[in-house]
């Protein structure tokens, strides 16, 4: 095989595709097609996600019909004797054939990839992607372009005509990336071809194209994509050796290259997979989200001898989703790793588990849970960790948690590798003793906390407490005893630490929310409030805050979306840099929370999350009295100092309690305050985690690992917060959120205005309807109905008024947006026949002077 003679091959084919409409307008079609799917099929507007998902999503269905109709001309018809004669006569060997006609192929290909960085200047236009993501989703779809075109050469290679050769490799190609999809598990086939069809998905494209995309480049994944690009190759070159054969052979080859086709991709992929042990891999991610952390190597590192994790897993896949396989396989390879990182001391192991058989009532005696599916199917998904002196269970581990696993098993090596676990006691009005052992509807992030430490949970109305804990929660308790609060401050002046989560409007909580307490008289301590206050701290008990920067968007009854000032989106901008607790995280979200303030001039009061400028508060007692919209539209803000939302005071404090003074043991307290409690709850924090899988959830926010990390922080650990807070961030876009906020602060006068005036004219309605004891406005006298018919058309207009103000809001964007899209459309063809023209004017003057 001589380079020089693929050197020829390639440029006798580039001057033909260069110089040739067909191949600009090949370009120009994918890359309309491409963009079509992304805005108009994926909304890709709508996802406010600055990635390019989208577009790895649909380029590898839009290269089963484009690829093999570029590559189905490469060795013309062979119905014509004198056409494969022809090419067979030059002094060039197939392998040089094949290989200068695939990398010309393949030119062009990577040129029209490259025409799509306008959508990569559209989602760093709009947000704030991560480039490292980015740049491997190129590598990685390089890499796919290069297989299936491949594939396309050795269709052609292998077909009579033009039309079988695009049929065939259209076929072939839709074989392959449809393998990726859980359509091929069957469990009505033998066992033999039922344990293949699990696994049928390591054969396709489109999940080792998925595994770059993530920002992962794998030596598994260029195996893959290397590997079976040279064996298609290699095929195509037997089969141009095949016409130089008798008439008998001929026949086999096409039949031998179509099986070889499919067989090469199986046994890449289980050899690639199986390449996945070695944990070889380059991550590109801003986060390094693929990385073990060196805290969770130590961890591993420092196990005791003996340590065993034991996988469990069902045996039976094939009514389980492919994200959850594809999840089993990535928790089975991490532990590994970790067995590796250890160097002898962890143990890790799998066991595979049929449903109702002996070996499956053994782990779930251990805590594995039977999954069940909305199929009506059930599966096993779970871990025990263990070492001679304890066993901590991991009963489900949820793929939609994918992005904190390292996290859940460094939390587990953690656990078994303290002698005992930090006390932490909890007292709330929500929650009873008996919580400790059945959970809470609401409130999972108690279940993780039960996870990380020894949880008792004091009744609500209890005199006190004697025992020691090392972190006291106290969550939502607005009426205790007064011993109870003795006891608290005790705990506190004895240097121990605690979390006290207030909150003026209790959301999640209607009996709280009613409540109306009177103050204590001067010197009275009766509650929570009463022993801030004496320590110096002031809370906003009667008054909720509302940000206009942050605020997060609601959704009405009838599905209109809005901007809700006192539900507090915080973003990294709103979070103290210098706290570890807060560093890593992204956003929060607080529910008409309150504040904190410093009484003396003494106390340090370390904010830790604060609101923006643009702030105004509001009497709590409206919040039962109105509604969202009529407190949305009624908001106006104004420039002042930003309050705390979640601070830390780590200062010596005095007790109103005369025998409870231990200022002479000159101890430090670390006491941690947060304005709200609603926070906590699920609907706050978590959102369901799809149909496949009943009641699992994922995060929509960070608020339980803050939350965590307050608890962690307070234990005097922070060893695993680093590890909790190194999430991939959701890459939204800014863009648009800075002009809606811009444009709301615009309009915001003249929409509360038009609100006002329109809620007040239905409210005297509705009070009409009320005095007169009718339900309808047909109930009504003739003159009377007259009268309330005109008021309502007085409305009419006003209306029309506020929706048209409320489109203005969104005008630019929609604006913005039709630019974008029509950017976008256009860029691919304007730029393919750019190209083309330049190729033909560079040609021209090439040859100018030979004519001369």
């Amino acid at each position: 095989m001589s380079p020089r003679n693929i050197q020829i091959i390639l440029f006798y084919e580039l001057n033909l595709r260069s110089y040739s409409t067909s191949t600009a307008i090949f370009i120009s079609g994918f890359l309309t097609l491409l963009t079509v799917c992304i805005f108009f099929v994926g909304h890709f507007l709508d996802s406010n996600l600055a990635t390019l998902s989208l577009q790895w999503t649909f380029l590898p269905w839009l290269s089963v019909f484009f690829l093999p109709a570029l590559g189905m001309r490469a060795f013309g018809s062979k119905k014509v004797a004198s056409d494969m004669n022809l090419l067979l006569s030059y002094p060039f060997s197939p392998m040089e054939i094949v290989l200068g006609k695939w990398l010309s192929g393949l030119i062009v290909l990577g040129l029209m990839l490259a025409f799509t960085f306008p959508l990569v200047i559209t989602i760093g236009f709009l947000g704030d992607p991560d480039w490292g993501a980015v740049l491997s989703g190129y590598i990685g779809s390089f890499f796919t372009l290069a297989l299936m075109y491949a594939v396309a050469i050795l269709s052609s290679a292998i077909s009579k005509d033009e039309v079988s050769s695009f049929l065939l490799g259209s076929c072939s190609l839709f074989i392959l990336v449809f393998l990726d999809f859980n359509a091929l598990q069957f469990t009505s086939l033998p066992e033999f071809l039922e344990q293949i069809s699990r696994y049928t998905f390591l054969a396709s494209p489109v999940h080792w194209l998925d595994e770059c995309a993530t920002g992962k480049l794998s030596l598994s994944s260029l195996f893959y994509f290397i590997g079976l690009t040279s064996l298609c190759i290699c095929l195509a070159c037997l089969q141009l050796n095949g016409y130089r054969q008798t008439t008998k052979l001929t026949s086999f080859y096409p039949i031998g290259g179509v099986i070889g086709l499919f067989v090469c991709a199986g046994l890449a992929g289980l050899i690639a997979n199986s390449l996945d042990n070695f944990g070889l891999k380059l991550d590109l991610t801003d986060t390094q989200e693929y990385t073990f952390s060196p805290k969770t190597l130590e961890l591993a590192h420092n196990s005791s001898h003996g340590t065993n994790i034991e996988l469990y897993i069902s045996a039976d896949k094939s009514q389980i989703p492919l994200k959850i396989i594809k999840h089993m396989d990535r928790v089975e390879r991490a532990i590994k790793a970790l067995e590796v990182a250890s160097k002898g001391k962890i143990f890790a192991s799998v066991k595979r588990l049929q449903v109702d058989s002996r070996q499956a009532d053994e782990a779930e005696s251990k805590g594995i849970i039977r999954v069940p599916l909305s199929s009506g199917d059930e599966f096993y998904f779970g871990a025990v960790f263990s070492n001679k002196d304890r066993s901590l269970t991991s009963g489900y581990i949820d793929s939609a948690h994918a992005a904190s696993l390292e996290y859940d098993l460094a939390l587990q090596l953690s656990n078994l590798q303290r002698a005992q676990p930090p006390k932490v006691a909890l007292l709330s009005s929500v929650l009873k003793p008996s919580n400790v052992n059945l959970p809470h509807p609401g409130l999972s992030v108690i279940e993780d906390l039960k996870r990380q430490y020894d949880l008792s949970i004091l009744p609500y109305f209890a005199e006190g407490f004697e025992e020691e804990y090392d972190v006291l929660i106290i969550l939502d308790a607005p009426i205790i005893r007064q011993a109870m609060v003795k006891a608290i401050d005790k705990h506190i002046q004895l240097g121990k630490s605690a979390i006290i989560m207030l909150d003026p409007f209790q959301r999640m909580n209607e009996a709280n929310a009613r409540l109306d307490l009177e103050s204590s008289k001067n010197g009275e301590i009766n509650s929570i409030v009463d022993l801030l206050n004496f320590y110096g701290i002031e809370f906003s008990k009667d008054t909720v805050i509302g940000d206009f920067e942050n605020a997060a968007s609601v959704e009405t009854g009838n599905g209109r979306n809005f901007t809700y000032p006192y539900w507090l989106r915080l973003l990294k901008t709103n979070m103290a840099k210098d706290e570890p607790v807060s560093a890593n995280l992204n956003e929060l979200l607080f529910a008409e929370a309150g504040f904190f303030g410093v009484g003396s001039t003494s106390l340090n009061l370390k904010p830790i999350v604060t609101t923006s400028r643009q702030i105004s508060t509001t009497n709590r007692r409206l919040f039962g009295a109105k509604s969202t919209q009529e407190l949305a539209m009624q908001f106006t803000g104004q420039e002042q100092e930003p309050k705390i939302i979640v601070g830390r005071v780590n200062d010596g404090l005095p007790s109103p309690f005369a025998d409870q003074n231990f200022a002479h043991l000159d101890l430090q307290t670390s006491l941690v305050l947060v304005a709200d409690t609603d926070w906590l709850y699920d609907g706050f924090s978590k959102i369901a985690g799809g149909p496949e899988v009943a009641a699992t959830s994922r995060p929509i926010n960070d608020n339980h690992d803050f939350f965590l990390n307050l608890v962690e922080l307070s234990v005097g650990s922070q060893s695993l917060t680093e590890i909790r807070s190194r999430k991939s961030p959701v890459r939204a876009f800014t863009k648009i959120e800075d002009m809606l906020f811009e444009n709301r602060e615009k309009y915001q006068a003249k929409e509360v205005e038009f609100a006002s005036n329109i809620n007040s004219a239905e409210e005297n309605i509705r009070k009409f309807f009320e005095l007169a004891n009718v339900r309808s406005v047909n109930d009504l006298p003739e003159e009377v109905k007259a009268q309330v018919l005109k008021i309502r058309e007085m409305i009419y207009p006003l209306k029309n008024e506020l929706r048209k103000i409320r489109l203005q809001i969104r005008q630019e964007v929609h604006e913005l947006f039709q630019i974008i899209t029509l950017l976008n459309l256009l860029a691919g063809p304007v730029f393919s026949f750019i190209a083309l023209a330049i190729m033909r004017i560079s040609r021209r003057r090439t040859l100018r002077p030979q004519i001369g």
